[in-house]
């Protein structure tokens, strides 16, 4: 019978290895917890949230931002909007020219529209209830032309139309006008002139995926009023949406698929193009498809820009041929800070001041921030000479990187 005996150095490697084995577990177990792998796409849930309601999706966001190489920095930012440091309240921007100077209304879907000049500072605050987006255009009433802020209020579910001035003169109306509408929880908004006919019109739209379009006329006492006289549909959520007067053609949103193009005239039925690259099968392009907006170059063409939210970017598309150009990002500059998932957006492509001579795209920001400290949100503005840089390709430093 033979005594077997330890062997001490084989026993003290297997603790060693043991070890590092349940080290590495260790490890593993504490990163799962406290972050999304780098590799790992969070669950569907998570993807259906929205950044600042959820951290995995924040960082899930950052992530995929990091690959788009392109970035612009803001040159002024406006005063917050009304609300808390923590609630999702800024929207949508429009801007407009009146009097020889450019405006920017600002939609708070927690309260209203504010109103700002150019550098970025607050005129006034119409509290006139659950705005979500906003649009501009100007419409003939007999021998005048008059401008109207519209946009789609969740409060009555209605369209609410503020005028602006009339002949061009800045004399924002106290009274709001509201055209009732019967979609189901109304969401989206843009309008739309025609050049066939002169008239004027609203576009709004609603979770379902229900597309209705107003005729925007006066009344006799000069009031705006509205006549649906259209419907249309996708086949999901939509939200963003712009109308091209240029060209007759409205761009529909449909955040978790792409872009639609309908032809905007009443007449019209509800057949549509769809631009493939602007859908997942577009690398640069993380859902949802928030805001829309067409920047017209005075040589001819033009650009459709989206905000991409789910990547905290912005996707260039060529207006003739819906081909896909570019995307960039909006990174934190010298005295603005950057932008994340932005839902509403919009270009003036137009002269607007020597500081802005080609014109401006202003976007809403989801995350707004002074040095560390977290502000409520609002709105950036951009030179648009920055952008036109990143789709010339030019290597301007000026332009291309925002300095």
């Amino acid at each position: 019978m033979h005594e077997i005996t330890p062997d001490f150095k084989i026993l003290e490697m297997t603790k060693k290895t043991l070890l590092y084995f349940f080290l590495i577990l260790a490890i593993a177990a504490c990163n799962r917890n406290n972050q999304t792998g780098n590799n790992q796409v969070p669950d569907q849930e998570t993807l259906m949230k929205e950044a600042w309601e959820d951290s995995a999706k924040y960082n899930y966001a950052t992530r995929l931002q990091s690959v788009i190489s392109n970035f612009v920095q803001a040159d002024i930012e406006t005063d917050p909007v009304n609300a808390g440091i923590n609630q999702d309240a800024a929207d949508d921007p429009a801007i407009f020219r009146i009097g020889g100077k450019i405006y920017i209304a600002g939609s708070n879907k927690i309260g209203g529209i504010h109103l700002y000049d150019i550098d970025g500072r607050q005129l006034r605050y119409y509290e006139i209830g659950l705005i979500n987006n906003v649009d501009t255009r100007y419409i003939i009433n007999d021998n005048d032309t008059i401008l109207i802020l519209g946009g789609s209020n969740r409060t009555d579910n209605s369209l609410s139309l503020i005028i602006m001035g009339k002949n061009n003169v800045f004399s924002p109306d106290d009274e709001v006008y509201h055209i009732p509408s019967d979609l189901k929880s109304i969401y989206g908004f843009c309008m739309y002139s025609s050049k066939e006919s002169g008239l004027s019109y609203a576009f709004a739209n609603c979770k379902s995926g229900q597309v209705q379009q107003w005729l925007i006329d006066f009344g006799p006492e000069g009031k705006p009023i509205g006549k649906e006289i259209r419907k249309m549909s996708v086949d999901s959520q939509p939200e963003g949406m712009v109308a091209d007067d240029s060209t007759g053609l409205l761009y529909i949103g449909e955040e978790w698929a792409g872009v639609h193009i309908f032809n905007a005239e009443p007449d019209a039925g509800n057949e549509s193009e769809f631009i493939e690259q602007s859908s997942s099968s577009n690398a640069n392009i993380s859902y949802d498809i928030e805001g829309l907006a067409i920047y017209r170059k005075d040589t001819g063409g033009g650009y459709l820009v989206l905000s991409s939210q789910g990547n905290f970017s912005y996707a260039v598309f060529d207006l003739e041929t819906n081909e896909y150009l570019t995307s960039f990002k909006i990174n934190d500059g010298a005295e603005v800070d950057g932008v994340e998932e932005t839902d509403g957006l919009d270009i003036y492509d137009g002269y607007v001041s020597e500081q802005f001579p080609e014109g401006i795209l202003v976007v809403q920001d989801g995350f707004n921030y002074d040095g560390k400290t977290k502000r409520t949100q609002n709105f950036k503005i951009i030179d648009w000479r920055k952008i036109q840089a990143l789709i010339d390709g030019t290597e301007d430093p000026e332009y291309a990187e925002g300095i």
